[in-house]
């Protein structure tokens, strides 16, 4: 699990964030979007409007809202955040909202989690 935790935090430090190319006066206006084709080009979308949903298979469904507000859907898990320009996420998580529980729920100390994968 460790190892596979440390995978995931080396691809999350190298993964190109988000350019700052438009004014952004709120949540949902910087965003990017990447797929790879069957023939391995990718395809990319970045600041097109203000980001919306997204929805993959029956498993993942993102979606806004209204302005400060998102709603999120992972297999079994309802996530909602309440987001407002240059503060903080609230974030409130559920288990069980859409099927059985699969898996761990866990929660971390920010410091705790960083020294755990290096």
């Amino acid at each position: 699990m460790l190892a596979s935790m440390r995978r995931l935090w080396a691809a999350l430090t190298r993964q190109r964030p988000v350019e700052a190319d438009v004014a952004v006066t709120g949540p949902g206006r910087r965003w990017r979007v990447r797929a790879v084709r069957d023939d391995g080009r990718s395809i990319e979308l970045q600041n097109h409007g203000i980001f919306d949903e997204l929805v993959v298979d029956d498993w993942l469904h993102l979606e806004q809202m209204d302005d400060n507000a998102w709603w999120l859907q992972v297999g079994d898990v309802r996530i909602w955040v309440s987001v407002k320009a240059g503060e903080p996420p609230i974030v409130d998580v559920e288990r069980g909202a859409y099927g059985d529980v699969r898996g761990e729920t866990r929660t971390w100390d920010a410091e705790a989690f960083k020294d755990g994968l290096r």
